[in-house]
């Protein structure tokens, strides 16, 4: 679920400036604004905490962050202007996103802080149905060509939105499958790299799957 909250002002001419004793009584809708990115990032602590999901396939954990501030529109060019908080939030399968969007309106209202928040995009999470056969020919192929067992995936890889959701939706099993990855060693932008041997591996693996779920297709 993503979020686009937008707290109004407006920003007067800097020797004019007069905040007032409270945060609402401040028309700069970016300082205003600042106060709503700490309480989302507040909120955003708990509800990780709170909406962890232990399941067969593993530990969903949702997370949220503050993704983009934006203007409205360029300095002085309007009656009323808005800094534009984006928020990305990973919710839970099941999970009703209107009731997410009033949590953080609530967030906004206990600030006393007068903000529109649209919902701009949304996407349902499912968990696998039916896939047990396509989860142990995997498993058995992985033991035969790696040469140990399949370990449950890390939190983040079954708490995001993933493209075999679209597949999961209409009822064709689906499952994720891939090389581990490893530190990338050549930037410094903390990028992770799959060794050549891994994607060779992972392609075995993959055409072992296939041939043994094909030979035992009733």
């Amino acid at each position: 679920l993503r979020l686009r909250i937008a707290v109004s002002g407006r920003v007067l001419y800097t020797p004019f400036v007069a905040r007032g004793p409270r945060i609402q009584d401040n028309p700069n809708p970016y300082e205003k604004a600042a106060h709503v990115v700490v309480a989302l990032e507040q909120w955003a602590r708990a509800y990780q905490e709170r909406e962890q999901l232990e399941y067969w396939g593993g530990t969903i954990v949702p997370t949220a962050q503050v993704q983009e501030l934006r203007a409205s529109g360029p300095l002085f060019t309007e009656a009323e202007e808005y800094c534009y908080i984006y928020f990305d939030v990973r919710i839970l399968p099941g999970r009703d996103p209107l009731d997410i969007q009033q949590e953080i309106r609530s967030v906004a209202d206990r600030l006393g802080i007068k903000c529109e928040i649209t919902a701009y995009d949304y996407h349902r999470c499912y968990i696998a149905e039916g896939a047990e056969s396509l989860i142990e020919a995997v498993k058995n192929a992985h033991v035969q060509l790696i040469g140990s067992d399949l370990t449950p995936p890390a939190p983040p890889f079954v708490s995001m939105w993933r493209d075999m959701n679209a597949f999961t939706a209409v009822g064709i099993p689906s499952i994720c499958y891939g090389p581990p990855s490893r530190p990338e060693t050549h930037t410094m932008g903390g990028y992770s790299s799959v060794s050549i041997a891994d994607l060779l591996s992972v392609a075995k693996v993959y055409a072992l799957t296939a041939a043994s779920i094909c030979g035992t297709a009733g």
